[in-house]
């Protein structure tokens, strides 16, 4: 996916210097009840003072320890993202003071494991502190600069001494190697670093052209269409990371490589929709979509790589939920800029012509706006006998099999409609039924 497209990434980023690649305008685009939750959080975290470690806390209280720690992190963001929308300049004295604080920091390794402060490119909450730094440095770096050019120099020499130096001295780590263990998701804050605030050029490029060469050879296990090995909870969480590493990677080429084209990458973002399709995931008679997802980053994936019928399940799913926390500022920054098409998607589950998986044994049939989808039996007993069947008009769902494994076991999977089991499914049920009565007609 990265490795076919790295001569023209490589020959065509541009220089890493503050707002060179999410430009400031960018912010003009954000939606503005969002701006304004932005600004009230900043305004928040600029009431707070800067958190204090004490030593006392790491010997017999890490717990408090590391709470004051992620807190420096959390009042930091909300500073950097509220200054991001309003440009006021109202909070650098204090993006600074904890900016600086961080840098000051012994160690950015868990207190449990601050044996291994010699070696920060293994711990997650150092690419997590790094990937932070590298946006403070990136958003706000030129706000910054005319308080302090020391300040600013310090941030970058802090985050390359401790995260960046380290990681392009050594050969891969042995989680480079495999999936799990969030490894999609360090290496994605790892090209965050490189790409906002590393300004040596040839460490740069090199250590970016590992990073991607480390995601393909973990991408490489997925299977050729796209099904995710370890199912679709993962494949959301691995999806979202890949997903953040092409829009940067489309930001930092000033839009001339967009990795959204990739073969293998569109393959793996349609395995939500044949899933849905061909599984009948996301359909609980409860309301609760299962496997439980996240709507918005559903949607963010669905836009990244060009997927429209993951763009309008993301929608479909988000109706009602909150907001998905984000788990990186990466994530956040662009789940930001996404915001306003997201809220504005139409919400559909969607319509396929065909889907094959060889899981589901599915057929599927189109025709007149209806879609039915007929999967293999239940594959808890091994009946393949009878199927489960799913039937949409016009994408929006007016039957569906809910039967649990019991009842799947005991009729063959025969569908149950808002908890009737089929013995008891008479013909005047059936007229009561409203589902059963647009089916009719």
């Amino acid at each position: 996916m990265f490795s076919s497209a790295l001569n023209d990434i490589l020959f065509t980023l541009v220089s890493a210097r503050p707002n060179s690649i999410i430009c400031e305008n960018l912010a003009r685009e954000i939606d503005q009840t969002l701006k304004n939750d932005y600004q009230r959080a900043a305004e928040k975290a600029l009431s707070k003072p800067v958190p204090a470690l004490a030593a006392s806390d790491w010997i017999d209280r890490p717990d408090a320890y590391l709470a004051a720690r992620l807190e420096r992190r959390e009042l930091l963001l909300s500073l950097v993202l509220g200054e991001f929308v309003t440009g006021s300049g109202r909070y650098i004295n204090r993006i600074i003071d904890l900016a600086w604080a961080i840098t000051e920091e012994a160690t950015w390794a868990e207190a449990r494991d601050i044996s291994t402060a010699d070696m920060p490119e293994e711990d997650n909450f150092s690419f997590e502190t790094a990937s932070l730094l590298a946006w403070t440095w990136h958003l706000t770096g030129n706000a910054i600069g005319r308080k302090s050019k020391y300040v600013l120099n310090r941030i970058e020499d802090s985050v390359s001494s401790r995260i960046l130096a380290p990681f392009s001295a050594q050969e891969a780590p042995e989680w480079t190697k495999r999936r799990g263990e969030r490894t999609f998701e360090r290496l994605t804050n790892l090209l965050s670093a490189y790409l906002l605030i590393d300004t040596r050029d040839k460490r740069r490029w090199i250590s970016i052209r590992r990073i991607f060469l480390m995601l393909d050879s973990i991408i490489r296990e997925f299977p050729a269409d796209g099904v995710h090995p370890s199912g679709i909870e993962a494949w959301q969480k691995d999806l979202s990371y890949l997903s953040d590493a092409s829009r940067l990677v489309l930001y930092a080429t000033d839009g001339r490589v967009d990795l959204a084209t990739d073969k293998k990458f569109r393959r793996m973002a349609d395995y939500a929709v044949s899933a849905h399709m061909g599984n009948g995931l996301f359909l609980n008679p409860d309301g609760a979509p299962n496997p439980s997802l996240a709507g918005e980053t559903i949607f963010k994936i669905g836009l990244f790589s060009a997927n429209p019928a993951l763009q309008k399940l993301g929608a479909s799913l988000g109706a009602g939920q909150a907001a998905a926390p984000a788990s990186s500022v990466t994530e956040k920054v662009f789940a930001s800029i996404i915001h306003k098409d997201y809220l504005a998607a139409s919400p559909r589950y969607p319509i396929r012509k065909r889907v094959s998986l060889p899981i589901g044994k599915l057929v599927a049939a189109y025709e007149n706006g209806f879609q039915a989808a007929l999967t293999g039996g239940s594959r808890i007993t091994g009946h393949e006998d009878a199927g489960n069947l799913f039937l949409t008009y016009h994408g929006e769902i007016v039957f569906f099999d809910t039967g649990d494994a019991h009842s799947r076991a005991m009729y063959h999977s025969c569908p149950i409609v808002n908890g009737i089991y089929p013995e008891m499914l008479t013909p005047s049920l059936i007229q009561m039924h409203p589902t059963c009565t647009r089916i009719a007609h």
